[in-house]
């Protein structure tokens, strides 16, 4: 069977993985590559953060099953987790198996997940003689993709809203900044325009105060001399 999802996806001002509006996201029976040897995998690709996901899928399969993917630190996070060795009764049946997941970057903050498993020296694929206990893998993602998907998507889109509002807020009160200075710089124009008009009457004021002046200079020199 199939698993489709259909998931509304906000896009960030700031830039969201570009992607369709609605988008469909499927299980895929793929293959990973893992030390030489082509083992069948349950994959699928959509834009997720990796280090989110791979907790998520950690968390699902501790609370779940009691499975402990190792490959997650404080150091970091890395591509391939495993359970080596490990009971998983509800794929594996009474023995222990090995159990990996790998994260694959793709372009635009695309993350392929593949889940592989082995029991014994065998890997289980859907074709072999393992074909239950793939399928009972393929279930296993496909109902954590339900759980995580959703609430994964409804805090990129609360996310979203809040980087849109903030945006939104710092562009009004930046408008409002300019209108603010607009109407202080005409404010300025005309108080300048005044005080140039100011300076044209006081300039001629003075020219006739110093003509003035010299007048009066050249009667008291003249008086003096009279005087005299």
């Amino acid at each position: 069977m199939r698993l489709l999802f259909s998931v509304m996806i906000l896009l960030l001002l700031s830039g969201l993985p570009q992607i369709a509006a609605a988008q469909q996201l499927e299980l895929q029976d793929g293959s990973y590559n893992y030390r030489n040897q082509n083992c069948p995998a349950v994959q699928i690709s959509f834009p997720v953060e990796q280090k989110t996901l791979a907790r998520a899928w950690r968390d699902y399969l501790r609370r779940k099953y009691d499975v402990k993917l190792k490959g997650i630190g404080i150091l970091g996070t890395r591509d391939l987790l495993s359970a080596v060795n490990a009971p998983f009764p509800e794929v594996g049946g009474p023995g222990n198996m090995d159990f990996f997941t790998h994260f694959a970057a793709q372009n635009e903050g695309i993350i392929r997940m593949s889940v592989f498993a082995s029991i014994g020296d065998t890997f289980i694929g859907p074709w072999n003689q393992h074909a239950g206990p793939y399928q009972t893998t393929r279930n296993i993602v496909g109902a954590f993709l339900s759980e995580f998907i959703p609430d994964y998507y409804a805090a990129e889109l609360k996310n979203a809203r809040k980087e849109v509002d903030a945006l939104k807020k710092a562009l009004s009160t930046y408008r409002r900044t300019i209108e603010r200075n607009e109407r202080t710089v005409l404010k300025l124009q005309k108080e300048n325009k005044d005080l140039e008009e100011r300076i044209r009457e006081e300039e001629a004021g003075l020219d006739k105060a110093l003509r003035d002046l010299e007048v009066m200079e050249q009667r008291w020199r003249n008086a003096k001399r009279n005087i005299n």
